[in-house]
């Protein structure tokens, strides 16, 4: 072969790849964002802020009714942004504690037992189990249920 002929089966490879190129259908999938990371992500967001709140509280010296206050409305707060889920939390400062259930606007006092250290809350059939130690507590649990499935994140 001479060199003539390479330079034509050359450039009519490269044409025809440049032809292909043309044609090729790119195909793309979006899906929804997964419910689990928003449901984690909303549990350690409203943990950040429930640490930040009660660290506030007790370094301004505003007292235990001031600190649970901010963090019911804290909580409620953000019920409000994400009325699909159904968070629920347990607060507490040694020897008390609470527990409240916020789910597309409403709010339920929640009965948790007590054991020793240990406050275990019923949710759904399913129970949490929360260590509870001197000083401040906040516990959260949130539920996301589409069609066929649930998601949780306790922390």
């Amino acid at each position: 072969m001479n060199k003539r002929g390479q330079f034509f089966i050359v450039a009519t490879f490269i044409i025809v790849t440049i032809i292909f190129s043309f044609g090729v259908v790119y195909n793309s999938a979006k899906s929804e964002s997964s419910y689990s990371e928003d449901v984690s992500s909303l549990a350690n967001s409203i943990m950040y802020e429930s640490f930040q709140l009660i660290n506030n509280g007790i370094y301004n010296g505003t007292g235990e009714k001031n600190i649970t206050d901010s963090l019911l409305n804290l909580t409620y707060f953000y019920s409000m942004s994400s009325p699909t889920f159904n968070i629920s939390i347990i607060y507490s400062n040694q020897p008390g504690f609470g527990a409240k259930q916020y789910f597309d606007g409403d709010i339920v006092e929640l009965t948790p037992t007590n054991t020793s250290n240990d406050i275990t809350l019923n949710l759904n059939n399913a129970n949490y189990t929360f260590n509870m130690t001197q000083g401040y507590n906040f516990h959260v649990v949130i539920i996301k249920e589409t069609k066929d499935e649930r998601f949780i994140a306790a922390k």
